[in-house]
């Protein structure tokens, strides 16, 4: 039996576990700089609000229904997802983390009732011990575990796939365009032919799957009849390359500014090389207009001396790369790093002439932004402005309330006790215990 385990509006929800007094009000989560609205509590939703509306389009409907409105909190949002992921490997026998706010999970039996309570073990784990709220769909296969999420969204936060009517019934209610594996493209060749349901889909025969949709389509047809055809990938596939970039707040023309953005996008490609134990051999530098301008893209990429993972010597090949293709008269609207080559740290192949730097100081670095939260050091290439144009625009981001001992949760005890209607606490206010 699979399960497949959902954080629901995980950005709202994270947003919502510090502020209870948020918990029936509208609230929307902003994407960088502030431009899209990527997540939505139930009420923004009932509003109209679609995902990915851009927020100055939307702004007097949700100041006009007193909706709560946040910057991303990314690190506040990972370190969530990470607790809610941990809890889950103490409750599941085997998991993969698909997303920041989904896993999958395998029980090792198939019996409906065990399904049901361990299901409702696991929302209850995860809302005691994170405050995250979860939905949990469980089926015989990863497919059909999907669809039971869909149901579960929609009723109390738990259902189950597990016998034929059952199976028969979400499949009936479910569009071809909502299935796990059925791209827009497929949806559309199979609306053509009359085909709008995943029941429709099921009923199909393979060998027409086969010829339609090749593999893919046969792996989610089997899968819908209940035949697992997917296991869990407990190890994620090999990375083939790392990707910084960030949009602009404003468009950047200016040398020195590119300078500590393309610093600042080698040094986060970077950090992530290291964390998962991986060297580059080749570096790629990008920008990229305005969506308003007319003019193309720009990059400019170039093989490293050795394999490396150290900032220092990422952040200098990129502004080499970056010399080729800067010139004051373009106006950049977003700028990256791309990393490819990759290779493990333990098969690290150097050449005859190469001096790689010493791995004890980017060791150092890391601890230390680690313990302190991160950016507490780093390169002065980075830059010291907080405030330059180039950084990403976060006017209403909240605390980082895990990471960060300067951004802790503060709670005003006396006002609590104060309006706790508890006798033994109303005893000890008054002064008679």
């Amino acid at each position: 039996m699979f399960g497949l385990i959902d954080c629901n509006n995980f950005y709202v929800s994270c947003e919502r576990l510090f502020r209870p007094d948020l918990l029936r009000r509208p609230v929307a989560v902003l994407s960088n700089n502030d431009g899209c609205v990527v997540a939505r509590s139930n009420e923004v939703k009932a509003l109209g609000v679609p995902m990915g509306a851009p927020f100055f389009k939307v702004r007097d409907l949700l100041r006009a229904h007193r909706a709560a409105v946040f910057s991303s909190n990314y690190t506040l949002y990972g370190d969530l997802s990470g607790r809610v992921m941990r809890e889950l490997g103490q409750e599941a026998s085997a998991v993969e983390v698909y997303s920041i706010d989904e896993a999958f999970i395998r029980l090792d039996h198939s019996d409906p009732s065990r399904s049901v309570q361990d299901g409702f073990r696991l929302r209850g784990a995860i809302n005691q011990r994170v405050g995250v709220p979860v939905s949990v769909g469980l089926a015989p296969t990863k497919t059909l575990a999907k669809v039971a999420n869909r149901v579960a969204k929609r009723t109390d936060g738990m259902h189950v796939l597990s016998d034929p009517a059952s199976i028969q019934g979400a499949l009936e209610r479910l569009e071809t365009g909502d299935v796990w594996g059925i791209g827009r493209r497929y949806s559309a060749m199979l609306a053509a032919h009359g085909i709008h349901t995943a029941a429709d889909f099921v009923r199909l025969p393979e060998g027409w799957v086969q010829q339609k949709m090749t593999r893919v389509g046969v792996v989610t047809h089997r899968e819908l009849r209940g035949v697992p055809c997917r296991d869990l990938e407990l190890r994620p596939p090999p990375r083939r390359s790392m990707v910084y970039s960030r949009s602009f707040k404003r468009p950047v023309s200016d040398r020195a500014s590119l300078r500590e953005a393309i610093a600042t996008f080698a040094a986060g490609v970077s950090h992530r090389l290291r964390r998962h134990q991986l060297h580059a051999s080749w570096l790629r530098v990008f920008l990229i207009p305005p969506r308003n301008a007319d003019a193309p893209s720009r990059s400019s990429g170039g093989g490293l001396d050795h394999p490396t993972a150290d900032a220092r010597e990422m952040i200098g090949h990129a502004w080499r790369l970056l010399d080729k293709i800067h010139t004051p008269d373009f106006r950049c609207g977003k700028a990256g790093v791309m990393a490819v080559e990759l290779s493990s740290n333990q098969s690290v192949q150097q050449t005859l002439f190469s001096t790689p730097s010493n791995p004890k100081v980017m060791a150092v670095l890391d601890d230390l932004n680690r313990r302190f939260g991160r950016g507490t050091v780093r390169l002065a290439a980075q830059g010291t402005n907080k405030k330059a144009g180039w950084r990403m625009r976060q006017r209403a981001r909240s605390p980082r309330y895990t990471t960060r001992w300067n951004e802790l949760c503060h709670v005003d005890v006396d006002q609590v006790y104060r309006a706790s209607t508890d006798p033994f606490v109303q005893s000890l206010l008054q002064g008679t215990e």
